[in-house]
């Protein structure tokens, strides 16, 4: 059972990694420009 837990908590550790990723790639591509708006919110469309 020891290894199964090892495997579930590496799988979470690496979903977890891919979806900080994500969000630096999405801030690192938002325009300048959007940045200095006084829109309050956003809507980002992944499509995967």
């Amino acid at each position: 059972m020891p290894d199964m837990l090892n495997i579930i908590k590496y799988s979470l550790w690496t979903q977890f990694g891919a979806s900080i990723d994500s969000v630096k790639n999405a801030i690192e591509m938002w325009p300048d420009s959007h940045w200095d708006t006084d829109t309050r919110f956003f809507i980002m469309h992944i499509t995967v």
